[in-house]
């Protein structure tokens, strides 16, 4: 599943999807759409769509970004949310009753959930000053980790009150003579996904996957 220019849009992006053996990119979505996600079954598709400049901070207006759901099959896409603000990186939960989202509540980006069905959004993290962003789960749908303030973070969001918990890294610098080689694979990567297993990598290079 990527996004992709090809075709000419008032939309600019589409989402598309592709076998991993290669062949011809099936376009999914025709009015707009990006940072989508596949439910854990495959048979649908969350994604954000919207018109306003994606990186402006504290947007609120007709032009923001809504979470859109539709079968990875075809159809008409349904309206998750509708709301101001922006509403990113949206995730469906392992029974694909919950999605999982970045939204800004008093100006600042945290984790929150909403039923598929409808109803009011749950707030899953509590950070003040710094947005947090890029979310990635596990397999179970249960873990998040992502980034905030160049650190990273995760947190259980199927608990409630589940802390946020920092990752403590640690990052050899590369010195002459220490032993270790360093290789740059490719330049420019970008978009990476791991699978399940951790065995593959995708990404995005020069536009190609």
């Amino acid at each position: 599943l990527f996004l992709s220019n090809r075709e000419p849009s008032l939309w600019q992006m589409d989402l598309y999807e592709v076998a991993l053996d290669g062949g011809t990119p099936r376009r999914i979505t025709r009015d707009g759409g990006r940072e989508g996600s596949y439910s854990t079954d495959g048979r649908q598709i969350v994604y954000v769509r919207g018109f306003n400049t994606i990186y402006q901070d504290n947007y609120a207006g007709s032009a923001n970004y809504d979470i859109y759901l539709v079968d990875a099959a075809g159809g008409a896409p349904r309206r998750l949310t509708e709301t101001p603000g922006n509403e990113r990186w949206p995730v469906l939960s392992a029974d694909g009753k919950t999605v999982y989202f970045t939204a800004e509540e008093k100006g600042v980006a945290n984790l929150c959930s909403m039923p598929v069905s409808g109803g009011g959004r749950t707030q899953a993290t509590t950070y003040t000053g710094l947005d947090l962003q890029r979310p990635c789960f596990a397999p179970d749908r249960k873990r998040g980790v992502f980034e905030r303030g160049g650190r990273l973070a995760w947190t259980d969001v199927t608990a409630a009150g589940a802390p946020q918990r920092d990752i403590a890294l640690v990052i050899q610098s590369d010195v002459r003579n220490s032993g270790s080689e360093s290789r740059t694979i490719t330049a420019g990567g970008e978009q990476a996904n791991l699978s399940s297993d951790g065995s593959t990598l995708v990404f995005a290079l020069r536009g190609e996957l």
